[in-house]
């Protein structure tokens, strides 16, 4: 029995590390589809089957309810509860069209439809995907084992790289909860600028050279002298000064930083600390 609790948790640990590394940016694509939704007065559709369904009205529960922090309610529908419009859409057309036809009745332009499956190849999710899309909705999958049939009705697609169920949906379930946190405090990201050359290149865009942040202060009209940034090295600190932001954050993040030594304006423990001195 102890092997088999051993092999589990391993199991899980090393599929958390490979998700991690994989799904950062379509992550964040997702989250900043449904920010933008929800600000602009559109609603999160969300359907799966089976665990996918009970984590579709988990999803729903916590953006409508509460998640973490009090703020106001998040429009949000689980499309997996109503027995009635489940057992007569599945009892008078077909079960392939449980979700697609509350889509069709529900739906509008510019809201969200969120499609769950592990495996990417669930007939009714798909149809529903579809015709979301068909109806200008923006699309986001939650997959696994390759992302299925998901990539081609999805604007993006969360693949977890795994082939087994339970790590796939534990992995749902950590992806959803950082979606509600993105959601929460309507943080969402602009762009992202990464500098493409060797480090042996001198290049003018690899930190402590400014590149990359005055590339964002010409593209976004940023006013430097309010801004602040926040890093885990002191060449951020290098960098933010010498593009003129004077408002620096260090933070140490399992290092140990030399407080004399460093520039920068504040040096803290943790991320989290930076957000009052921000405020």
């Amino acid at each position: 029995m102890q092997s088999i609790i051993e092999y589990e948790f391993s199991e899980h640990l090393n599929t958390s590390k490979a998700t991690m590394e994989s799904i950062g940016d379509s992550l964040e694509i997702a989250a900043n589809l449904c920010i933008n939704s929800l600000k602009n007065g559109g609603k999160i559709l969300i359907f799966g089957n089976g665990g996918s369904a009970a984590d579709s009205q988990h999803i729903a529960a916590e953006l409508v309810g509460k998640y973490k922090v009090e703020r106001k309610g998040l429009a949000a529908i689980a499309l997996t509860t109503d027995t009635s419009v489940l057992t007569s859409i599945s009892n008078d057309r077909s079960f392939g069209e449980v979700f697609s036809r509350q889509v069709e009745a529900l739906a509008n332009s510019n809201d969200i439809a969120i499609g769950i499956s592990t495996g990417g190849t669930s007939i009714n999710v798909i149809n529903a995907l579809k015709l979301a899309r068909s109806k200008d909705c923006k699309t986001i999958g939650l997959s696994g084992r390759g992302g299925g049939k998901f990539d081609s009705c999805c604007n993006v697609n969360i693949i977890v790289p795994s082939g087994d169920t339970p790590r796939i949906q534990e992995m749902h379930r950590v992806t959803k909860w950082m979606l509600k946190q993105f959601t929460n405090k309507g943080i969402y990201i602009l762009n992202v600028f990464f500098c493409p050359h060797k480090p042996e290149s001198n290049c003018l865009c690899r930190k402590p050279q400014p590149g990359m942040l005055l590339e964002a202060r010409d593209k976004f009209d940023i006013d430097m002298s309010s801004s602040w940034i926040i890093g885990d090295k002191e060449v951020d600190v290098q960098a933010a000064n010498a593009a003129g932001i004077s408002n620096t954050i260090l933070v140490e993040s399992g290092h140990t930083v030399d407080n004399t030594s460093s520039d920068a304006k504040f040096i803290l423990k943790s991320i989290q600390d930076s957000i009052g001195i921000i405020r």
